[in-house]
This record gives C-alpha cells, sequence and structure tokens, in this order.
C-alpha cells in the first residue's frame, strides 16, 4: 500500500482493500481507487497507447480493464502485489519522485497485468494542479521526469510529450503568473 502526504485515508478506504486482498485474486496486480484534486478528477486514467501521459487521458472505468487499456493510477492509494513489483525489477532509480508512479504502471501495462478499480473516490492533493504550491525547484524535477520517462518508454511518447511541453510553454505566456515556469519548461524539451 502506497500512501503520501496528499491523500487521507478513510475507513472506507481500508476496508474495502481489506476485502480485496482477502478475496485473493492472484491475477490482480494493482488495486487503485479514484481520486480527485478539488473535485476534479485526476486518477485512475485511460492513456492513449501512442501518446501516453503526455496527451489525451480518460477517467478508467471497469470496462476499460477488460479490454486491456492502458491504465495508470497515482501512487497515493495504489495497492501493489509485491511479486509485480519484483517482476519489473522492483521501483526505478530513474524515477525517486516524480513520474514514478507512470513508470511502474506502464511495465505493468506492457506486462499486460491486470488493474482492478475500486469501488471509492477518495481527495488528492496533486502538486502539479498547484503549481505556486509546487513551487520552482520541484517543478524543475518535475518537468525533468516527464522527458525522462518520454524518452525511457517508447518513441511515440516522446513526440507527444514536446508537442504538449511546447503548448504549456506558450499557455504560461499567456499568464505573468506562471512566467518563471516557463524556462524550466522550454528547457525540458531539450533533456
Amino acid at each position: 500500500m502506497l500512501l503520501d502526504q496528499h491523500s487521507e485515508m478513510t475507513e472506507e478506504y481500508l476496508l474495502i482493500v481489506n476485502h480485496k486482498i482477502q478475496s485473493h485474486d492472484s491475477q490482480v496486480t494493482a488495486y487503485v481507487p479514484s481520486l480527485a484534486h478539488n473535485g476534479r478528477f485526476i486518477s485512475a486514467s485511460v492513456y492513449n497507447s501512442e501518446a501516453g501521459p503526455f496527451w489525451g487521458t480518460k477517467p478508467a472505468k471497469s470496462s476499460d480493464l477488460k479490454e486491456n487499456q492502458y491504465i495508470t493510477a497515482v501512487n497515493s492509494c495504489s495497492v501493489i502485489r509485491t511479486q509485480a513489483l519484483v517482476s519489473i525489477g522492483g521501483f526505478s532509480e530513474d524515477f525517486p519522485l516524480d513520474y514514478s508512479d507512470l513508470w511502474y504502471y506502464y511495465q505493468f501495462y506492457k506486462k499486460r497485468y491486470k488493474i482492478e478499480l475500486l469501488p471509492i473516490q477518495m481527495d488528492h492533493n496533486l502538486s502539479i494542479l498547484s503549481l505556486p504550491d509546487m513551487g520552482l525547484e520541484r517543478y524543475k524535477e518535475y518537468m525533468k521526469a516527464c522527458a525522462r520517462f518520454s524518452h525511457k518508454t517508447q518513441k511515440s511518447f516522446v513526440f507527444y510529450f514536446r508537442l504538449r511541453t511546447f503548448l504549456r510553454c506558450f499557455k504560461f505566456m499567456l499568464s505573468p503568473t506562471r512566467w518563471e515556469f516557463i524556462k524550466p519548461t522550454f528547457l525540458a524539451l531539450f533533456e
């Protein structure tokens, strides 16, 4: 069970997880709840297999899981089978914080491991959705992790990462309160 300071665990969540673990479905690699940031859905998501996390995400539904879609989730509140992590070599040292979840869910997708959605939604404060709170230094590391992920996965991800990052630069230019984030965003294009 992965937790961080941005999610608040509830008794209902623990009861649901306990029930799932007790049922012991050995085919399930990870159990994940739905997470929302200030009412905005953030996880679990279905990604386009060509664009990855850089374009065209949508909320995951149980029907997506049956179609072997590329499903990913935020680290926090994910319950992951240890054997599955061992099978992919554990957590990647290339992603000590940002994109660690995207990395191992991508590995699970490639191995066609089964993800199960828990019937609960929880609140989660996703740093990237609140740039002033995230801070410039942490944002720089986040953008480096984005670039690293795109280069360490598949070639099509690089294209979509660069396109999305370029558009993000343009968007920041239109907002004077975000001008300080333009340079690290632009530099990530050359990581």
